[in-house]
This record gives structure tokens, sequence and C-alpha cells, in this order.
């Protein structure tokens, strides 16, 4: 499976042997460049996903020498050594040359290197933020002969899997889309920034949803994941050009974006406000791919500044509360880039709304992105839902599941963290298939897709997180079942008490061993500190562990 799409492979019983299995696929003409989760799916089920990169460029394992260009090699950095390869080039060639690890869900950290015939180093990248963590050079090559390129960990100690792909050649590609928020409905043209000057695309936002990858405008061409836009509740503005006064903004809540695209550029913008009434500024930069650190301030109309600030709580983005003074009618909101990077990737979104009215949101995510089901059994998925304001009820929403299976538990309650939603095979059909999982108010107003919870380090785009593998398998040869003994286990617990449950476990026949059980609760883990709180986590005890039966 490629994302929610079932694809016809053959096995390769040339290049396939008893260690490993080649499988070969044709996909359709109008599969879109870019990323995707790939999944193996059998009678037995589906496989965890991996990331894997889609264009057409012409794909070979690494080599020490490239015939010709275009060409995408595919290789692991050995360790603490770096990986070489090299090509012919004309004086004047444009080229391009990129590293895609990370977000493929590799561990190294890419640097790119170019050299001439007479190892002279002619251009470099370090891990872009922009790209994720990966790494990319525009080159103009000086002079007939060969070249060479290579690839190494940015400390020479990947920590992890260090495999790659390493493209060079021309292609279309984009890292940011400009304006990068969008009302939910509303219709716009976006510049797509980082590649080719003056590329567009027109965009429809959506009536749901969060984040949503932009379509390539031509198949052919691109490679690379689309840069991606906000789905928006707000009014979204979008900067105008500088006058004096400054830009009058209308009254929260609503979102402006702009650029700082010009040497030493500062964008100003004035806002009516009441006194006494208390603003939220936030500044998107850094968060949605920008290479610029903002810096944001409010001043009175003499000019003199009230507050500023520069790094929010645990980012570098701008993040400013501030209670408007006695007799201040009118501020001027000044945002300006302390790196001076003015390019036309120094994007921002500046959102505005009152401190006042509580935030309304929720995130929500899941555990595992996968859960294979027996006939006659059931699996439990964790979801966990991190609360920002909205304490109220979540019905959790799943797309279409195999014939047979059932789910329970699509109800996060009140004030809950989270929910084991239980999925039950009460059929013998064997299915596979590749489904959604949203959350959503009683109201409507709250919908958020679920998302595969991931390391702090993943890089892969966020839409390919929000999608879940469900599979009817057939009963299990050995079937083991475990169940509480008592019909209704104790529900009301006291904070500090300890409290037993038995249990009842049915061995398969002529099985022996171990058994070792393990607690699983839909508590998010408290935390004091960024610490885990034992004293308020429903934990087991200990590890249980049950002998083996004489």
């Amino acid at each position: 499976w490629l994302n929610a799409n079932a694809v016809e492979v053959v096995i390769d019983d040339k290049q396939s042997n008893a260690n490993r299995v080649v499988l070969t696929a044709t996909l359709p003409n109008e599969t879109s460049p870019g990323l995707a989760q790939l999944r193996l799916a059998t009678t037995d089920g589906m496989s965890n996903s991996v990331t894997v990169a889609l264009d057409r460029l012409p794909q070979m394992p690494f080599a020490e020498s490239i015939a010709t260009l275009p060409v995408s090699l595919h290789g692991s950095v050995p360790g603490s050594g770096s990986s070489k390869t090299s090509f012919t080039g004309k004086a004047g060639e444009d080229l391009l040359i990129e590293v895609e690890a990370k977000r493929l869900g590799s561990k190294l950290r890419p640097v790119v290197q170019v050299f001439d015939a007479q190892r002279l180093q002619i251009a470099w990248a370090l891990p872009s933020p922009t790209l994720g963590g990966d790494a990319r050079v525009a080159i103009k090559l000086p002079r007939d002969g060969q070249y060479t390129v290579e690839v190494h960990d940015v400390q020479y100690a990947p920590p992890g899997p260090s495999f790659f792909r390493l493209k060079i050649g021309q292609w279309q590609c984009a890292d940011l889309a400009f304006p990068p928020a969008v009302t939910k409905g509303q219709e716009v043209t976006l510049a797509l920034l980082g590649g080719v000057p003056g590329l567009t695309v027109p965009f429809r936002a959506p009536a749901d949803g969060q984040l949503v990858p932009v379509l390539w405008p031509a198949l052919a061409a691109a490679s690379g994941p689309p840069p991606s836009v906000t789905i928006s509740a707000l009014p979204e503005l979008i900067e105008a050009p500088p006058t004096d006064p400054p830009m009058s903004l209308p009254a929260i809540p609503f979102a402006v974006s702009g650029r700082l695209d010009g040497p030493a550029q500062q964008d100003r913008f004035r806002l009516a406000v009441t006194p006494t009434s208390k603003l939220l500024l936030e500044v998107f930069a850094e968060r949605i791919g920008s290479r610029i650190d903002a810096a944001l301030e409010l001043r009175n109309l003499q000019g003199a500044v009230l507050a500023s600030n520069d790094d929010g709580p645990g980012m570098i983005d701008p993040r400013l509360e501030f209670t408007v003074p006695a007799g201040v009618d009118a501020l001027d909101i000044v945002l300006r880039d302390a790196l001076d990077i003015a390019n036309d990737q120094a994007i921002y979104r500046l959102v505005l709304t009152s401190a006042d009215v509580p935030r309304n949101d929720v995130d929500v995510s899941a555990k595992s992105d996968v859960l294979n089901v027996a006939a006659g059994e059931m699996r439990i998925l964790e979801v966990n839902a991190v609360r920002r304001g909205y304490d109220g009820p979540l019905q959790l929403v799943l797309g279409q599941l195999p014939p047979g299976i059932v789910a329970q538990g699509t109800e996060i309650p009140s004030g809950a963290s989270g929910t084991l939603l239980t999925l039950t095979n009460t059929g013998d059909a064997v299915a596979p298939l590749v489904t959604s999982l949203v959350a959503k108010s009683p109201d409507g107003v709250i919908t958020r897709a679920v998302r595969l919870d991931t390391t702090p380090d993943d890089r892969s785009p966020v839409w390919l997180r929000e999608q879940f593998a469900v599979a009817a398998a057939p009963k299990n040869v050995l079937p083991f079942a475990v169940a509480w003994a008592d019909a209704q286990p104790p529900t009301n617990w006291v904070l500090a008490s300890k409290t037993a449950i038995p249990v009842t476990f049915v061995r398969p026949t002529g099985t022996l061993g171990p058994v070792r059980l393990s607690l699983v609760t839909s508590q998010l883990e408290p935390k004091v500190n960024n610490q885990p709180n034992a004293a308020l986590t429903v934990r087991a005890e200990r590890v249980v562990e049950v002998p083996v039966d004489p």
C-alpha cells in the first residue's frame, strides 16, 4: 500500500533470495511526487509503515561515479565516514544537489559538500530546518571537469540508521507556500518558494483539516515533498506595501502573513485597541519552516517601545501577552528579522487574539498506526488528548473499516486525557486497508485529525502521520486469551491506594512458558516539571509474571 491506495506488486525472482524479497510495482502516471507511507499487506495483516520518496528521477544504488544526470542515488553513510560519488559537468551548468534523509526516517544529519577536480570545495550545505533537517545545494558549475559530492553526518556519528537519498540534476521543488495559512473554504493563489522564481498554484482550502499539502503544478518535473498550508478558522490577511501611517488591522481575532524580503526591513501594522484589554500576539516563523529569527515589538504612536519579545517558551518564535495601558487606544506592531536574511523565504504569520478569551483547542495522538485484528479477537489503540482550553468530550470517528471490524471506546470523556479504542473482529473476512481517525466535539466546532505519536526528531510530513492501517486477519492457530476475572472490575479508586484486580488467561494447548502481564490505561502520564509524576499515575505496582504451568 502507498498511503491509502492499494498497489499490486510482483516478486522479482532473479533478485530475491533467502535473506530478502525484491518486489516491483508500476505506479499510475497521475501519482503525485513527494513522500508516501509504504506498507506491505499479506493475508496475515499489514506491516509497519516506512516513508518512501516518489518521483520520475532515475533511481540507482549509490556508486562511486555517475554516468548521466539527473539521478537519484540510494545509500548509507558508513558510521564516522562519508559517502562519495563523482560526475562530469560543464561550465555554467545549473544543478541542484539534495540529500533526503531525516524526512525519510533516517537518523543521519546530512552535510553535503561539492569539490572540483583540484579538491577545492566550491559549495556545501548543513542540515536546514526548512528541509526538515536535510541539506540542499544550488550551484552553477564554474568550469568543465569532474566534480565530487560527499555526504556525511554533521558530527560524523549518526545516532542510528544512516540511509539517505542523494539527488543531482534539475527538478521542480518548493519548500514553503505563501501565504502559509488560508481561511477555511477560501480560494487563493499560492506562491511556491524555494525553487523556480514566480511559481504559483491555485488553492482552495477545505472545510476541514489542519495542515494539508499543496498539489504540484507539473507532476513530471517535481521531486521532493510539496509545501503545506495551514487551514485556519481565522480571517487571514496579507501584509500591504509599506505605508505611512502603517497598515490598519481589523478587530481581533485574525492573522496576517508577510515577508521580510528586503534588507533591514521592518513590517509595521497599526491596531486599534481598548484600554486595559489583554492581547496575545504569536508569531509563526521557525515553526512553519521560515528561515527568519523573528523579533516582535509593540510601540505607542509616539514610537516608544511598550513591550517586546524575541523567543517564546521553548521556541525561537516570539509570543507576547500584553495588557493595554490606560489612555492608549492604538498600538503599532513592528516585526523584523534578527538575522536579516532578506530573501523570498523570509516569511511569517502573526496571529492576534484576546488573552481574556480562553483557548479552545486540543491535540489528539495515537500510540500506533497499525492494528491487525485476528478473527474472534480484539486489539487496543491508546489515544491521548493534550488539552489547551477545551475540556469537553471528544468523539473518535473512524473512516472505512474492514468487514467485521467493530469499534468500541470511541469517546474521550470530558476532562479525560484519553481513551482505549478497541477494535474487535466479529467476522471471518481477510481484508486490509488504510483509514483515517478524527476527533470531534459534539457541536462540531473542534475537528482534529488523530496523528501518530512520534519522537521529537521525526521530520516526516505531518499528513503522513494521519494514516492508520487496519486489517481483518485470519483466526490465530494458537489463540491466547486474557480477561478480567470479575465481570465488573472496580472503577472507583482512591488516590495513593492499591487495588488487586484478578485476571484470567487461557494458554494455547500444548504451549508452556511464563506469561508477563502489563497494564495499559487511557491516562496520559501526568508530569511535573516535565518529569513523570508517579503519585498521580495509574500503574502496576510491579511487573507481573506468571510462571510456567506445572
